[in-house]
């Protein structure tokens, strides 16, 4: 539908012959007749020589076995786009490969010769999608950008694996202000390219929370710090709160475990964050949502 009003005409295939007449019957109603819904399947379109070029091909490959378990490497997606990519570089220049957020990333680039970007998408942060946009022939290096389409939409991260390589991560003891990446930056990987371009410093090298004595605009939560303690059963029972939203990060114990141990409701104004610092102790941070 949002493709059809950028390009004057739209080709869909469907091989399952009851989706495909919804559909047909769906952009009817949404008056989008430069949308044309074949019952067919990749591999058929590809290969008819009536369908000579196309100036994109965007493919969404099912990501679930017949056993519906998640599929993390592409290969196992139904179509295989590695073998159909020969065939899709004589009817296009430019493809759109929609993932599930499960694959990685760096493997994914290995595979595919060409990608000239990559979005990482969440919403609500919630990571949603990979989005691979491949040109063929291209040979320098992609960019990935992540952001949030809900949350502060107007800020993203852009770099490439070039530039979180070469990256110079500072590092320091929870400040006045946290900051959370948002699931899209978390999965770019570019942990030390989200604190270079913020001007933050990290807690710890696996810990990929940030902090700073200043508040800023950042792709991710922003917490104010109210109390930072260290992780002692005996001494946490008496001091935190007993309704609060429970985070970990880079901590042996799961969101779960700490609740039961610590009989912690859910909810309220109380964030905290089990987490450790760069001095490699194990810490609980208390914040409040800025």
């Amino acid at each position: 539908y949002y493709f059809s009003k950028r390009f004057e005409i739209v080709t869909g295939c469907e091989i399952n012959s009851n989706l495909c007449e919804i559909v047909k019957h769906n952009y009817s109603i949404l008056k989008r007749s430069n949308i044309h819904i074949l019952n067919t399947s990749a591999e058929d379109v590809l290969r008819s020589e009536e369908l000579e070029r196309f100036d994109a091909i965007y493919i969404d490959p099912g990501r679930r076995d017949g056993g519906n378990a998640k599929l993390t490497r592409l290969q196992d997606c139904e179509p295989n786009v590695l073998e159909l990519l020969p065939a899709i570089w004589k009817k296009t220049d430019w493809l759109m490969i929609k993932t599930s957020p499960l694959l990685d990333i760096t493997n994914t680039l290995s595979e595919i010769e060409g990608v000239k970007e990559v979005h990482c998408i969440s919403v609500d942060n919630e990571m949603k999608e990979l989005v691979f946009v491949v040109k063929k022939d291209f040979k320098d290096e992609p960019q990935i950008i992540a952001k949030d389409l809900n949350l502060n939409s107007h800020l993203e991260l852009r770099f490439k694996q070039s530039d979180e390589i070469s990256s110079n991560a500072s590092f320091a003891l929870p400040q006045q202000y946290l900051y959370e990446p948002y699931a899209s930056l978390l999965k770019s990987g570019g942990f030390k390219t989200i604190g270079e371009n913020s001007e933050l410093s990290k807690l710890h090298q696996h810990s990929h929370l940030y902090t700073s004595d200043r508040k800023i605009d950042f792709p991710g939560r922003r917490f104010q710090v109210i109390d930072v303690l260290q992780y002692s059963k005996k001494q946490l029972k008496a001091k935190i709160p007993k309704k609060a939203n429970v985070a970990t990060r880079n901590f042996p114990l799961s969101v779960n475990e700490i609740r039961r141990t610590f009989k912690i409701n859910d909810g309220g104004e109380i964030y905290l964050f089990f987490t450790t610092d760069l001095n490699d102790q194990k810490i609980v941070i208390i914040a409040e949502k800025v």
